[in-house]
């Protein structure tokens, strides 16, 4: 319950700071999550290009 729970965490302290970069800055979040679904997630590059 407790990996779950600091995955959950991580996974929104993650989309919240890419969030505010992106806004800051004027750039899409794409940069930062492709690899961050890819390398961190595990998740499948075709799936990690079409979620973000």
């Amino acid at each position: 319950m407790k990996l779950i729970l600091l995955e959950t965490l991580a996974n929104f302290a993650v989309g919240f700071l890419t969030g505010v970069y992106a806004t800051l800055f004027g750039l899409g979040g794409g940069f930062i999550f492709v690899p961050y679904f890819y390398l961190g997630l595990s998740m499948p590059v075709h799936k990690a290009i079409g979620s973000s």
